[in-house]
């Protein structure tokens, strides 16, 4: 398995197949798609999911769902999920501009499937909430937390160093360097 970095800067998991003769093929192990997602950004809180679910109907999109965004407390946001078939007119939804008299700006949303890292042992599968290893400093690979390093300035500016921050990295996790550099 290769580790290849796509255009977000993210960490995407890749398998490198190669036949009897020919160039390699490299596959994604995450799925395509099958619809469009769609976030529009700029819809007031106070329309409902039905009244956006039918001006998108008359205009004649075919939205499958939509999904209010609200914060922490359930406080909606101006922010509207739209899922869409993979159709020719549902490309068209990203050149709207105005929407129930409002200007919207809509963008495709953003991969969600990548594996999340943990800020106290810094690695991948889960959050620092439910963490019970010890913790590993970002920094310099002690066991402590990255906010509590007593690395100087000076160390931490020639740790940023590609060379550095290789080494780091394979310190982190526990692997020789050539399996994290190929």
């Amino acid at each position: 398995m290769n580790w290849q970095i796509n255009l977000q800067g993210r960490l995407l998991p890749q398998l490198e197949l190669t036949g009897g003769r020919g160039a390699p093929i490299t596959l994604s192990l995450y799925p395509p798609r099958e619809n469009i997602h769609a976030v529009i950004r700029g819809v007031h809180a106070t329309l409902s999911e039905i009244e956006i679910k039918e001006e998108l109907q008359q205009r004649g999109y075919s939205p499958l769902h939509i999904i209010r965004l609200k914060r922490g407390g359930g406080v909606p946001m101006p922010l509207v999920v739209v899922i869409l078939p993979k159709i020719e007119k549902s490309q068209q939804l990203f050149n709207e501009h105005e929407l129930l008299g409002l200007a919207i700006r809509v963008e495709v949303q953003k991969n969600s499937r990548l594996i999340g890292q943990c800020h106290r042992c810094q690695k991948y599968g889960h959050a620092q909430s439910y963490c019970t290893a010890p913790p590993k400093c970002l920094k310099c690979a002690s066991d402590h937390m990255t906010h509590l390093c007593p690395q100087t300035e000076q160390e931490e500016r020639s740790a940023r160093t590609v060379e550095g921050g290789i080494q780091r990295i394979a310190e982190l996790a526990d692997l020789p360097l050539r399996k994290i550099c190929k």
